[in-house]
């Protein structure tokens, strides 16, 4: 048997060339209603089984696929259309390799100064268009731009309020299903309020393009 990944019946060499497939079967199907390609939704249903939390994805069951976007993110990814009407999205990057308990705790941390971010990007943008703090350039919409971590990174800071809180081991975490979109996120609220206010008081926030921050995360965790 070949050595690789099998989805279903499709055979991949690599993870990567699994993504190459993900990412075509979404652009064919960017502002379209559902995906309609016998083979494109096969595919889409042998990846979810692959899903580590499969039972709870499909739900009563699966009527077909979808491509909708992220808010949270700006990216675009497949979400299930199940036979009660709603429609939840899944990650391929998670059928592939299942995140581990610290990938979850710092997924959550990360939503939970969601507002912080999205506020201090609305406040800098007030006055007109706004300097990126990496490369100069003038930002001339909230849209075309990313908020950063200066230093320390959000890595540093959320890897040390682990750390100080008992290690990710002691993270409960809880499933939120805002908008079709799963959410992972930190069972107990008061600790989650701790958190905020932690990162709060040590963040320094910065606006930069997407293009900045996006190659600046090739070498560290903004």
């Amino acid at each position: 048997m070949p050595r690789g990944i099998w989805v279903g019946e499709d055979h991949f060499k690599t993870k990567e060339a699994v993504r190459d497939r993900c990412r075509a079967v979404r652009d064919r199907y960017l502002g379209q209603p559902q995906v309609t390609g016998e083979n494109d939704e096969r595919f889409l249903r042998d990846l979810l089984a692959l899903h580590p939390d499969y039972e709870f994805k499909r739900g009563h069951g699966i009527t077909g696929f979808t491509v909708i976007r992220n808010d949270l993110h700006g990216t675009y990814g497949f979400a299930v259309m199940r036979v009660d009407g709603t429609v939840i999205d899944f990650s391929w990057n998670t059928c592939l390799k299942a995140p581990t308990q610290r990938q979850k705790v710092l997924g959550c941390l990360r939503r939970a100064i969601k507002d912080q971010v999205i506020a201090h990007r609305d406040a800098a943008f007030l006055a007109g268009p706004v300097t990126c703090a990496i490369t100069g350039v003038s930002i001339t919409s909230k849209h075309e731009s990313h908020v950063d971590h200066h230093m320390p990174t959000f890595a540093q800071i959320a890897e040390d309020f682990i750390a100080s809180h008992g290690g990710p081991d002691t993270f409960r975490i809880s499933d939120d299903v805002p908008d079709g979109f799963t959410h992972a996120e930190l069972a107990d609220k008061e600790l989650e309020a701790v958190w905020q206010e932690h990162h709060q008081g040590v963040a320094v926030l910065r606006v930069v393009t997407k293009v900045a921050n996006l190659s600046r995360r090739r070498t560290d965790s903004s």
